[in-house]
């Protein structure tokens, strides 16, 4: 699998939060920006991609959209891969 976070405290707590292994998943890679995250799904083929919708330099959607054009699959040995998203969004100033 690879996960694609520009903060590294997310990026870090998702790789430690959930034991990968595990539910049998390898960590593959690992990307701070789109262009980076799209280069490894097309390097890597993971079977799952856990990627934030916005980053610097490509967004997630951007980053789905490239992936599929440019043929991406996964692994071949499960032709079932999975590219979820996601995005935390900070509020500012947000009364209660």
């Amino acid at each position: 699998m690879v996960i694609a976070d520009d903060e590294s405290i997310v990026l870090n707590g998702l790789k430690q939060i959930i034991n990968w292994n595990e539910l049998g998943f390898h960590i593959l890679g690992q990307a701070q920006n789109g262009e980076d995250a799209l280069k490894k799904m097309i390097t890597l083929q993971p079977d799952l991609v856990l990627l934030d919708i916005r980053m610097p330099k490509l967004y997630g959607t951007e980053v789905i959209k490239a992936a599929r054009k440019s043929g991406f699959k996964g692994s071949s040995q499960n032709t079932d891969k999975t590219i979820r998203y996601y995005s935390i969004v900070k509020k500012q100033n947000t009364r209660f």
